[in-house]
């Protein structure tokens, strides 16, 4: 038992001896000797308990009417084993933080490195490869970009007009403006979907004025993620990603072309999802869990592309990483047909 604690506790914190007083030091140097004065079990548990970023906070407990602080205190007292007992009866309340970004072990020992959590999706890099970084999320449908994607019905769009936004806060929408705050921009004539508004992508086409709806990436034709904004992972726009549906056994290219909120992750076009036989319907369609993301931050090439040059690049990138091979050994949790 002792040598599991003591384990875990030399790990988490003899490589933040910067962070400690001279007491703590003496006491981690003490542990490797196998000489702390008092219970190494007991002693190893106290300092998981009070040592928190290098802070160490004294505490002080009651023992038959006298104060007992902890070892590190320039006060120190010896501390009879009942008192110990008693400080180790109550479990802490909250894991103590760590102290370094954490790894795991990848293919063949390599280190794989996390970089950060949204919603449930752990986002990870190699950390001698980061051209990369990868998670396992859903597949929510985005219709942005199309031009049949909102109506001013409200209904007959290919999405609900609510995701567009709402009056004074047009966030996915062309109007008169050019701000949310602005009315929205009807097609005419001849635009391809007369009647139905202008929807927006954040990737654009500066060959295009902004009232023309191929300045924008159509969502029904191009195989695109959205990213939450803010992400800080080096990504840019047109960076190219591959996506994959493992339990159907296949994979598309995409690029990154629409920026969506902070804290959630996991959403493509309605042309990705058909390429990876998903239900693709922004109402209705999409999927909870299990499907594959490796985007290459600074991959992206000149804008706009058509599909066929995004499946071309996109494959180059992706053999270079390391291919599907790699990708199964780096996102083992999904269900590889």
């Amino acid at each position: 038992m002792f040598n599991t604690l003591k384990s875990q506790f030399l790990h988490e914190n003899t490589n933040n001896l910067d962070c400690m007083t001279l007491e703590q030091k003496q006491l981690v140097q003490n542990s490797r000797e196998k000489v702390l004065p008092i219970s190494e079990a007991a002693a190893t548990l106290f300092y998981q308990r009070t040592l928190t970023f290098g802070a160490v906070r004294n505490r002080s407990q009651s023992n038959n009417g006298r104060s007992i602080q902890s070892p590190h205190h320039h006060r120190t007292k010896k501390v009879k084993r009942s008192a110990m007992t008693t400080l180790m009866a109550a479990p802490p309340k909250t894991a103590p933080a760590r102290l370094f970004t954490p790894l795991r072990s990848g293919p063949n020992g390599s280190a794989v490195k996390f970089l950060k959590r949204i919603g449930y999706s752990n986002i990870h890099t190699h950390l001698d490869d980061g051209s990369a970084f990868f998670y396992e999320a859903g597949l929510n449908i985005d219709a942005d970009g199309a031009p049949h994607a909102y109506h001013p019905d409200g209904k007959s769009g290919l999405d609900y007009l609510g995701n567009a936004g709402r009056p004074g806060n047009w966030w996915a929408l062309v109007t008169d403006n050019a701000k949310p705050t602005g009315r929205p921009i009807i097609q005419g004539a001849h635009d391809p979907a007369p009647g139905f508004y202008i929807s927006t992508t954040s990737l654009k086409d500066p060959n295009y004025e902004r009232e023309d709806t191929r300045r924008y990436v159509n969502a029904e034709a191009i195989n695109f993620i959205v990213l939450p904004g803010r992400l800080g992972l080096g990504a840019k726009l047109g960076d190219f990603a591959v996506v994959i549906h493992a339990e159907a056994g296949v994979h598309a290219y995409a690029v990154y072309a629409d920026v969506g909120p902070a804290k959630k992750i996991g959403e493509a076009s309605i042309a990705l999802a058909n390429a990876l036989r998903i239900p693709s319907s922004p109402k209705s369609g999409g999927i909870g869990h299990g499907i594959g993301y490796i985007v290459f931050p600074g991959s992206a090439q000149h804008w706009p592309l058509s599909q066929q040059e995004i499946d071309q690049y996109g494959a180059t990138v992706f053999a270079r990483w390391g291919g599907i091979d790699k990708a199964k050994d780096f996102l083992p949790q999904l269900n590889w047909a």
